[in-house]
C-alpha cells in the first residue's frame, strides 16, 4: 500500500485559505495548486480573525459616530465584500436546494443553479434580519467582541463536516472544484486553537456564561449535519457556508438573548 506524503507547506495552506475565503491581495500574486486548495480549510477559522476583526472594529468605533444599528449594517456589508459574498451565496443555494430538492440528485442540481429563487432570497432576508437584530440588541462593545469570537468559532465548528461527511457533488469539477482532504490530529489542534482563542478572549473580557455560547452553535451544527446526511448524504461548499453562517447566527442570538434577559451576565463590560 502506498501512503501519500504531504509535501505542502503550512504557509502555503495559510495563503491559500485567504485566497479562497477572502477578497485579499494574495490572489493577485499567488495561485495555489489543487493539492494546496484541498487543505485550505485547515486555516479557515484564521480568516475569520480578519473578517470578524474588521467587522467588529467597524461596530465598536463606528457606533461612536453613527447609531449602532447603522454601524452594524455597515460592518455586515464590509464583511460581505471581504468574503466575496461566497458564504451568503452558499446559504442562498442551500435554502433553495433543501426546500425544493426531493433527493440527493435534485438537491445538487438546485445548488448548481446560479439564478436566484424565492426560497433562497427569503432565506437570505431572514438571515440578515436576525443577524442585524441580534448585533443591534447588544451594546457596541459586547456586539464587537461577540462577532469577533463568533466568526472564527463558527468556521472551526463547520470544518468538522469534512471529517463527518463524504464530499457530495455531481462531478469533481463542480462546487469550488474539489473536496477537502480530511485533516490530521496536528492540523485539528491548530484548527481548534484558531476557533477557540477569540472565544476565550471574549469570555474573559465579558465574564459571560460560557456553556450556552459553546454548545448552542454545536447543537445547530449537529442538526444541520443530520439534515445533510438525510437529504444529501454528504457535504459541499454550499453546505459548509451554510453551517458557518447559521452556527455564527446561533452564537450571536444566544449572546443577545443572554444580555437582554440578564445584563449582569456581561458584568465585565
Amino acid at each position: 500500500m502506498i501512503v501519500p506524503i504531504d509535501t505542502t507547506k503550512w504557509y502555503e495552506r495559510l495563503a491559500a485559505a485567504f485566497v479562497l475565503y477572502t477578497h485579499s491581495p494574495f490572489s493577485l500574486f499567488y495561485k495555489p495548486e489543487y493539492k494546496i486548495l484541498r487543505k485550505a480549510i485547515e486555516f479557515w477559522p484564521l480568516t475569520g480573525w480578519g473578517t470578524g476583526g474588521v467587522a467588529a472594529a467597524i461596530i465598536f468605533f463606528g457606533s461612536q459616530y453613527v447609531p449602532s444599528a447603522i454601524a452594524v449594517g455597515i460592518a455586515i456589508v464590509v464583511r460581505l465584500l471581504l468574503t466575496k459574498g461566497m458564504h451568503e451565496d452558499g446559504l442562498r443555494r442551500f435554502a433553495d436546494a433543501f426546500v425544493r430538492g426531493k433527493n440527493p440528485r435534485t438537491v445538487i442540481e438546485r445548488m448548481q443553479t446560479k439564478s436566484a429563487s424565492i426560497c433562497g432570497t427569503v432565506g437570505l432576508l431572514i438571515y440578515f434580519a436576525l443577524l442585524v437584530s441580534s448585533l443591534a440588541a447588544m451594546p457596541p462593545s459586547i456586539a464587537a467582541l461577540a462577532l469577533l469570537a463568533a466568526d472564527p468559532y463558527s468556521k472551526m465548528i463547520s470544518s468538522q463536516m469534512v471529517l463527518m461527511l463524504p464530499y457530495a457533488w455531481a462531478d469533481k469539477e463542480g462546487d469550488n472544484g474539489y473536496g477537502y482532504e480530511k485533516f490530521g490530529t496536528v492540523a485539528g489542534i491548530v484548527l481548534f486553537l484558531q476557533g477557540i482563542v477569540p472565544l476565550a478572549v471574549m469570555l474573559y473580557m465579558t465574564r459571560a456564561r460560557w456553556d450556552l455560547l459553546v454548545f448552542v452553535p454545536c447543537l445547530t451544527m449537529y442538526f444541520l449535519y443530520l439534515l445533510m446526511w438525510n437529504r444529501l448524504k454528504g457535504y459541499n461548499g454550499c453546505c459548509l457556508s451554510t453551517v458557518a453562517l447559521l452556527t455564527e447566527l446561533a452564537f450571536l442570538i444566544t449572546a443577545a438573548t443572554m444580555f437582554v434577559t440578564s445584563p449582569l451576565s456581561f458584568f465585565g463590560l
